[in-house]
C-alpha cells in the first residue's frame, strides 16, 4: 500500500487465496487508489473467466485511458482460465503497457503455471489465506483498530468463541 501511495504503481497485481474478505477489501482499495472516481466509468473494465475472450481484454488493455493516467482491467476468477487463455495473456505480462494496469483475482491459483509466475515477477503476487486459530486475536485487534474501535480482550475471546475464524463474519460483528 505504501508504494502505491508514493506513486510506484506496478503493471500487474495478482490477488489470490482462500480468504475472500481480505482479498475483496484489498481489491476495492486498489481500485480506489488506481482509478480516479470521476473517470472510473471510462477506465475500469471487469472481466470474468467464464466468459473471457483474450482479444477483448487485449483491445481494451492497449487503448489509451480517458481523462486519467491509466486504465484498470480486473480479471476475476483467474484460477479458472483455460491453458489457451493463459498463454494468450503471457504476452501482455511480458510487454506491459504503461497506460494500463491489470489486476488478477483468483482462489486456488496454481503458481506453477507460467502466467502466474510471470505475474509474480512483473508485479506483485499477494496471497490471502484465512488466519490460523492462534492468529485470530491479533487479527481481530487489527481490524478493530482499522475501524477505529476499542476492543477488550474478553470481547475478543467472545468473538472467537461465537464466530470462529471466519474473517467476513468477524468484521461484521466488529461493525455491530
Amino acid at each position: 500500500r505504501s508504494t502505491i501511495g508514493k506513486g510506484d504503481i506496478l503493471p500487474v497485481y495478482l490477488l489470490y487465496g482462500l480468504e475472500e474478505y481480505g482479498k475483496e477489501a484489498f481489491s476495492h482499495w486498489l481500485i480506489d487508489a488506481l482509478a480516479p472516481t470521476q473517470a472510473r466509468d471510462f477506465n475500469l473494465d471487469i472481466f470474468r473467466s467464464e466468459r473471457f475472450d483474450p482479444l477483448d481484454l487485449l483491445q481494451i488493455y492497449e487503448s489509451y485511458p480517458m481523462m486519467a493516467e491509466r486504465r484498470l482491467l480486473l480479471l476475476r476468477d483467474c484460477d479458472q482460465l483455460s491453458a489457451e487463455a493463459c498463454r494468450s495473456l503471457e504476452r501482455v505480462v511480458d510487454a506491459p503497457v504503461e497506460t494500463s494496469c491489470l489486476i488478477f483475482i483468483g482462489g486456488k491459483v496454481d503458481m506453477r503455471r507460467r502466467l502466474f509466475q510471470q505475474l509474480a515477477k512483473a508485479g506483485a503476487a499477494i496471497e490471502f489465506r484465512p488466519p490460523y486459530d492462534r492468529e485470530i486475536p491479533q487479527w481481530i485487534q487489527r481490524q478493530a483498530k482499522y475501524k477505529g474501535v476499542q476492543i477488550e480482550p474478553t470481547a475478543i475471546d467472545m468473538l472467537m468463541l461465537y464466530v470462529g475464524n471466519n474473517p467476513r463474519e468477524l468484521v461484521g460483528e466488529i461493525d455491530k
